[in-house]
């Protein structure tokens, strides 16, 4: 892993290498191309995601998904 600074944002910045099967490599760039994102932004999103979701676990709330119909389903107790 290396780190530098970027020229934009003056910030260090880590690189990475990652191993997915291609399963997963795959639908990393299927969402990728439905948000019109980089593959880095796209795991960016994702994980600003999951860390909203645990952090809201840890502190005992419940996290839903409501359809079009209005049905609730508890994704996270």
């Amino acid at each position: 892993m290396t780190t530098k600074t970027t020229k934009k944002k003056k910030q260090p910045i880590s690189r990475m290498n990652l191993e997915m099967s291609l399963k997963v490599r795959k639908r990393l760039e299927e969402l990728s191309e439905e948000t019109d994102c980089s593959l880095t932004e796209t795991i960016r999103r994702a994980l600003s995601v999951y860390d909203l979701l645990l952090t809201q676990q840890k502190s005992g709330a419940e996290v839903l998904v409501r359809d079009e119909d209005g049905e609730r389903q508890v994704l996270i107790y």
